[in-house]
């Protein structure tokens, strides 16, 4: 056999040994990249996940805050339009008050009218001005009523956007009933 190689069994068996070895550290090379490329990927993944829960925390703490300054505003609205409310309903009971007080000195210069004609223009006068003041006075009444429905109406409105907003509202800084 010429120009044929023979090839002894030890160097056949060495061969193919290294042969498996360079196999080997090949795969252990392309294993290792790609246990080096999921583990870099995982890291990413978790590295976003952590800047994500993160983002979201901070946002729902700053939803918290702003809802703490909602309902604090809306406190103070409320105290503002109670007070109002509080101040138009003694106004209005001063009027009532006094609309009593001129209907029962209407009734009695009435009565003193009937009781003699010399004094009737004079009287008759003083009854015309007192129903005047009377209906200007029922007018006004009738507007401090629509104006305490007004504010009701808002803070009702307050009430509901702040509810809308996320806040719980405890039950005193709910709006009453509309008077």
């Amino acid at each position: 056999m010429a120009g044929e190689r023979v090839v002894s069994g030890g160097t056949l068996t060495a061969s193919i040994g290294a042969a498996a070895a360079i196999v080997v550290a090949v795969v252990a090379m392309v294993s290792a990249r790609a246990v080096a490329r999921t583990s870099a990927d995982n890291a990413r993944r978790l590295a976003e996940q952590e800047a994500t829960r993160k983002r979201e925390e901070q946002e729902r703490g700053e939803a918290r805050a702003r809802v703490e300054i909602e309902a604090k505003a809306y406190e103070r609205a409320r105290e503002s339009y109670e007070k109002i409310v509080r101040d138009l309903e003694q106004q209005l009971d001063r009027n009532q008050r006094t609309v009593e007080r001129i209907q029962d000195q209407l009734d009695r210069m009435a009565a003193r009218l009937a009781d003699t004609e010399t004094q009737k223009a004079g009287l008759q006068d003083q009854v015309d001005s007192m129903r005047r003041q009377m209906d200007d006075l029922r007018r006004e009444n009738d507007d401090f009523r629509r104006l305490i429905a007004e504010h009701q109406k808002i803070s009702g409105t307050l009430a509901a956007d702040l509810r809308r907003a996320g806040a719980t509202l405890p039950p005193e800084l709910t709006p009453g009933p509309a008077a």
